[in-house]
């Protein structure tokens, strides 16, 4: 049975309209554009998974190009929250100031006016580390005697949910159940296309106009900026150009420091998000 294509709706061809631009190299990323006086980012990050930081010892002819967590104390921790009944909050520091959480947590931040000049002051910058014990497996993490992320805590449990239905009469019932594990390195926060952001200033204080970003979340930006103490204009507001992806490690740092110098940075690299990683494991019980 021959089956037409549908002009319009569910099921319709539809052509895309970005194709011919993109196949002529016309695409416009935000690596493409290119602000008057644009400076360059390169973050030091930590190495260790879990530890106390002791000191950031920055050679004096970097000290101007170099900022930590001191120099960025207007800046409000971003704030992971939930509605979820039983969710447990936690304050995310753009830069670490005390505790180390995870491997690539961003301790300082490094600007020039090259990408290679941003990467060598990284190189030149100590870090003393007080190691802490790890936990790197699901499973363990569950433990009483596992070491705790967030010691407030009390665990390293984030959401617990419950469901009211007795479910042991429905499975003594089922005439089969299978029982799987699942363990997989489903979710790993990466750059492969590198993160920019470029933004142009307003005339007033911590206002931020016309940022541009490699993510398809402008509204969640526009949304953490405001939390973090800025304004953002109207016109033209916070813009995704043409994004290579979805997926991949997006911050507000740059911004902030774009506001502090009054001038446009951007953070562009395939290299510096491969520090981190999400191991998720999936345990279920299915009846027949």
């Amino acid at each position: 049975m021959e089956r037409s294509i549908k002009s319009h709706g569910v099921g319709a061809s539809v052509l895309r309209k970005e194709d011919d631009r993109h196949l002529r190299g016309r695409g416009k990323f935000v690596g493409d554009i290119q602000p008057a006086g644009t400076r360059h980012i390169a973050f030091l990050r930590s190495p260790v998974a879990h530890g106390d930081l002791r000191s950031v010892s920055i050679p004096t002819a970097y000290r101007d190009q170099v900022f930590v967590a001191s120099d960025l104390q207007a800046v409000t921790p971003i704030r992971a929250g939930s509605s979820l009944p039983g969710f447990k909050p936690s304050d995310q520091p753009v830069l670490v100031h005390d505790k180390i959480r995870h491997v690539g947590e961003l301790i300082a931040m490094c600007v020039a006016d090259t990408r290679a000049e941003a990467e060598d002051v990284v190189d030149a910058i100590e870090i003393e580390i007080e190691e802490l014990p790890v936990v790197s497996d699901m499973i363990a993490a569950r433990e009483n005697d596992a070491p705790l992320v967030h010691e407030a805590w009390g665990d390293n449990v984030f959401l617990t949910t419950d469901f009211d239905q007795d479910l042991d009469p429905i499975v003594a019932q089922a005439a089969a159940s299978v029982s799987r594990s699942i363990r997989t390195s489903r979710h790993f926060h990466e750059s492969p296309r590198g993160t920019r952001c470029a933004c142009k200033l307003g005339q007033q204080a911590r206002t931020i106009c016309g940022l541009h970003l490699d993510a398809k979340t402008a509204y969640c930006a526009h949304r953490t900026l405001r939390m973090s103490g800025h304004r953002t204009c109207t016109d033209p507001g916070v813009v995704a150009p043409d994004v290579g992806g979805g997926f991949g490690y997006k911050g507000i740092l740059l911004p902030r420091r774009s506001a502090s110098a009054g001038r446009p940075n951007s953070w562009d690299t395939r290299s510096n998000g491969w520090k981190m990683g999400r191991e998720n494991l999936t345990a279920s019980t299915n009846c027949l």
